[in-house]
């Protein structure tokens, strides 16, 4: 699977370059990161992968359910409180694109997607330590992989763009309600077994 058609299912390429990397690779056209992130195109960065678009490995996988799993777990018992982690409130970006924004989550993906499971619909946050704290797709022009030619100004706003095509019932924060809702009720079946068994 591709960059594109992991981000824009159905769409021809608007870039080549985004079918030049693989759909682990993590790339945001508006930012620099790290070495090897600051050339998505490096090997080293295809291979790296990217941790938060899912683990790559089976053992990965598992590491990252039993961490979220024990998280989820904590939060229930004691409930969430922010100054509990290193790291304090949720950060990250504010996206801004023809009038809408988003809230892009840099630190604290792991608490977002556990406190949405559970159905809190208003989590405070911050934003992010380093970096410009919004983003303006009016300002694509300027986005440092724009610049620097390696995608052009119209693939990488449609790139971004995906970021506000999630409102639909099939959208990440919907998938993940169902997943724990499925589990819940799996789990509680299991229990009625083991009580009439």
């Amino acid at each position: 699977l591709t960059l594109a058609e992991a981000h824009l299912p159905g769409q021809d390429s608007p870039h080549q370059v985004l079918t030049q990397m693989s759909a682990n690779t993590l790339f945001e056209p508006w930012q620099h990161r790290p070495p090897p992130f600051d050339n998505p195109l490096d090997p080293k960065c295809i291979r790296g992968g990217a941790q938060l678009h899912g683990p790559l490995e089976r053992e990965a996988g598992i590491k990252e359910f039993v961490r979220i799993k024990g998280l989820m777990e904590s939060i229930e018992k004691h409930g969430y409180d922010p100054n509990a982690f290193p790291l304090g409130l949720i950060t990250g970006i504010l996206l801004k694109h023809e009038g809408r924004k988003r809230f892009l989550v840099i630190h604290g993906q792991h608490r977002t997607a556990i406190l949405t499971a559970m159905g809190h619909e208003e989590i405070l946050v911050g934003s992010r330590r380093e970096g410009p704290a919004t983003i303006d797709s009016s300002d694509a022009e300027n986005w440092p992989h724009v610049k620097s030619g390696l995608i052009s100004k119209e693939a990488a706003v449609l790139q971004f763009s995906r970021h506000f095509s999630c409102d639909q019932e099939d959208g990440p924060a919907f998938r993940v309600r169902d997943l724990v809702r499925k589990h819940d009720e799996s789990s509680r079946n299991s229990e009625v077994d083991k009580i009439q068994s």
